[in-house]
């Protein structure tokens, strides 16, 4: 599935709170471009609706228009439409979650990776994404990092399977740093990492990975994607499906101590 236009009515919208307090202050869109260091283009561009500002462009234009932060506001409903529509539902639901249930086979999960290993998964997409795209699903990747950083961090259990540890992904430097990054998760209170080894052979996880959620209302949620798409999963009997077949795969792995003797290991091989 394609996001199309999906981003248009936010992304014009935004603009036009930009023209608007433009104007109010009396700029042009010359005058605006100089004093917050972007291109005349690039003003012409998120005015009209055209391109996604970034962060550092949305703060000056809100501290040089005087817009009170109305416009850095704003920023939160734009970091949404960076994404597919088939996956800002799970966003929504994700950024407010109590605890997760994370399995993946095949690489790191997102809201584990560093910001190295995103950029480097994202060069491989095909059709290629332009550096523009990519550095706007790198941003969003971090962005939704921002979750273990609340006061009240959700809890988190995650198993990742032995292979996707061992994938080279940007070369050895990129990868030691991920597997560093996990370590240091690892150790958490509130995060719980397990390793599936590769020799462990078949197990219900075979199918493909799993992400399990509790809302920030109670309720059970369960996401999985495939090839292009993704799906956020509500019906109780097919959530309970796949909690069921996350409790095998977890009851398959290595503890959490093993799994970080393994890590620490690996982090030594790099």
């Amino acid at each position: 599935m394609a996001n199309g236009d999906s981003t248009s009515g936010t992304l014009r919208y935004f603009g036009s709170q930009l023209r608007l307090w433009r104007t109010k202050a009396g700029l042009s869109r010359e005058q605006l471009a100089e004093a917050i260091g972007y291109s005349l283009a690039m003003v012409q561009s998120v005015e009209l609706g055209r391109r996604m500002p970034q962060q550092s462009f949305i703060d000056a234009a809100d501290d040089v228009l005087g817009a009170g932060g109305m416009l850095t506001a704003g920023a939160t409903h734009l970091v949404r439409e960076r994404v597919p529509n088939w996956f800002q539902d799970y966003l929504l639901v994700e950024s407010e979650a109590l605890s997760f249930g994370i399995y993946e086979c095949m690489v790191v999960p997102g809201l584990f990776q560093t910001e190295a290993y995103a950029r480097a998964i994202n060069l491989e997409s095909c059709p290629p994404l332009t550096d523009a795209e990519i550095d706007e699903r790198v941003a969003v990747r971090l962005k939704r990092q921002e979750i273990w950083g609340r006061v009240r961090p959700p809890m988190a259990s995650g198993v990742l399977e032995e292979a996707a540890l061992r994938r080279i992904v940007g070369g050895p430097e990129v990868m030691k740093g991920q597997v560093l990054q996990l370590i240091e998760l690892a150790q958490r209170r509130n995060i719980a990492l397990q390793v599936m080894p590769t020799g462990s052979g078949t197990h219900p996880g075979i199918s493909g990975p799993i992400t399990l959620v509790e809302s920030v209302d109670h309720r059970n949620l369960a996401y999985v994607e495939y090839q292009g798409g993704g799906i956020l999963i509500s019906e109780a009997e097919d959530v309970s499906v796949l909690a069921q077949r996350f409790g095998m795969i977890r009851a398959r792995a290595l503890t959490p101590d093993e799994s970080l003797r393994f890590l620490e290991g690996l982090g030594e091989e790099l």
